[in-house]
């Protein structure tokens, strides 16, 4: 999902219109998907947008294209909720998508340098806890490990909240 927020000021109206969007989809599904392009490599991410509301975190997944993210996270997202259906914490760690590649969660990561603004103005009253995904280059390696294939593959690390 993508939506009226861009260069310039966004018209009331159609803001309005997409947060009503945004709610109607949260009701059905229990959360949405929300891109955000960039205009250098690496810089466009894709986060989850309603988690927080079912007591988890939201995922934030960075550099793929939406149709790619949005597929590993909705794949995330099934299995998250049936391991955890009241909710939770979630442990960083390698994470199983049913893909052929393999995903790490880091974090809980900043939620403001994530910039995941739609998923805190949908919960205004809760704090909302973000976990970053991974992925790996061509030889396994993530991007906070030596040696790892950024030119390649580049992933912007999140800083990391302190425990």
């Amino acid at each position: 999902m993508t939506g009226p927020y861009g260069p310039g000021n966004p018209d009331p109206a159609r803001v309005q219109a997409y947060l009503g969007d945004v709610a109607s989809a949260m009701a059905e599904h229990g959360y949405t998907l929300q891109a955000v392009f960039g205009s250098r490599p690496g810089d466009a991410f894709t986060y989850t947008v309603g988690l927080t509301g079912v007591g988890l975190p939201e995922l934030w997944l960075g550099t793929l294209a939406p149709e790619q993210a949005g597929a590993i996270l909705r794949e995330l997202v099934d299995r998250i909720r049936e391991a955890h259906p009241t909710g939770g914490s979630l442990e960083p760690g390698p994470i199983d998508a049913g893909f052929t590649v393999g995903f790490r969660l880091r974090g809980p990561v900043d939620p403001v340098e994530a910039q995941v603004g739609l998923a805190r103005q949908m919960h205004p009253l809760s704090e909302v806890s973000v976990m970053q995904v991974l992925w790996p280059d061509d030889a396994g390696r993530f991007p906070d490990e030596a040696a790892y294939d950024a030119g390649r593959f580049p992933q912007r690390l999140l800083p990391v909240l302190d425990s």
